[in-house]
C-alpha cells in the first residue's frame, strides 16, 4: 500500500474472493476474506445470533430517538460510537451485588440498601416485601443514595414479625433488561 492510501481510502469490499479491503479508523486495511461455513448453526449459535439481532434492533431504534441517542452520544468516544454503546448496553444486563437488610426491622422508615449497577445506566430499582404466606406487604421504588452509591428503600408498612418474609429487588437498565434477586429475612 502507498503511504497516503489515496487510491484505496474510499474503497471497501471483497475483490476476486481473495482480498478484503476495509477502512478502520481512517486507515485502509487488506485482509483475507472471512471463511464461510457450510455447516448448519447450532442451537447456541442461533441463540447468540438472535440476541445480536435484537441488540442491533434496539440500537437502531435508540439512534432514531433523539433523547436516547443524546444519552449514548454523551458517552461515545473515538473508538466507541453511540450505536455500538447501545448494542453493548443491550447485551449487558444489570447486576445486583448485595441486598443489605440489616437496617430493616419491620418498622416504617427502616431502610433497605441495594448495591446494583449496569455497564451503562440503571434506570429503576424496585423493592417488594412479601410475608411468609407470599402475599405482598409493600413495594416501591428505591432512590439513589449518592454518598454510598447504593439504592435505598424506606419501608412504609409495619411488619410485626419480619422473620420469614422475603424481599425481592428488581433492577432495570436503559434497554429494559431486568434482573431480580430475592433474600429471606
Amino acid at each position: 500500500m502507498s503511504k497516503t492510501d489515496e487510491l484505496t481510502k474510499t474503497y471497501s469490499g471483497i475483490f476476486g474472493n481473495q482480498v478484503t479491503l476495509r477502512n478502520r479508523r481512517g486507515k485502509s486495511v487488506m485482509t483475507m476474506p472471512p471463511a464461510r461455513t457450510i455447516n448448519p448453526a447450532s442451537e447456541k449459535q442461533k441463540i447468540v445470533r438472535e440476541r445480536f439481532r435484537l441488540a442491533a434492533g434496539y440500537a437502531r431504534l435508540a439512534m432514531e430517538n433523539p433523547e436516547i441517542k443524546a444519552i449514548y452520544a454523551a458517552r461515545a468516544t473515538k473508538n466507541m460510537a453511540a450505536y455500538r454503546l447501545a448494542v453493548q448496553d443491550f447485551l449487558s444486563p444489570p447486576f445486583i451485588r448485595q441486598i443489605d437488610t440489616s437496617g430493616y426491622k419491620g418498622n416504617p422508615g427502616d431502610t433497605i440498601l441495594v448495591a446494583a449497577g449496569d455497564s451503562f445506566r440503571v434506570t429503576r430499582v424496585m423493592v417488594t416485601i412479601r410475608g411468609a404466606d407470599g402475599n405482598t406487604i409493600e413495594e416501591g421504588a428505591c432512590t439513589l443514595n449518592l454518598p454510598t452509591g447504593k439504592f435505598e428503600y424506606a419501608a412504609t408498612a409495619s411488619v410485626p414479625v419480619p422473620a420469614g418474609c422475603t424481599l425481592t429487588a428488581k433492577v432495570t437498565d436503559l434497554p429494559g433488561n431486568c434482573v431480580e434477586q430475592t433474600v429471606t429475612l
